[in-house]
């Protein structure tokens, strides 16, 4: 599942607005939008560890939002 699409669900789950998130994750509610949207689909680590922390997810939904923050190999044609 792509970050921004996890990111949205993860947000909804929570309950909070994106405003709510980037406050509690110390980010700008434009960051988030353009994450969910994909827009911006490299975020920082710092950022992901941020928003997984203000977001309050298990542990097992942080390695996934942390994996799919990752690029992808590229595979051979």
């Amino acid at each position: 599942m792509p970050f921004g699409v996890q990111l949205r669900t993860l947000r909804e789950r929570a309950g909070l607005t994106q405003e709510e998130l980037a406050e509690r994750a110390g980010v700008t509610a434009h960051a988030v939008s353009a994450l969910e949207r994909g827009i911006r689909s490299r975020p920082y680590p710092r950022t992901v560890r941020s928003l997984a922390g203000a977001l309050g997810i298990s542990a097992t939904d942080r390695a996934a939002l942390l994996a799919a923050s990752l690029p992808r190999p590229r595979t051979a044609d």
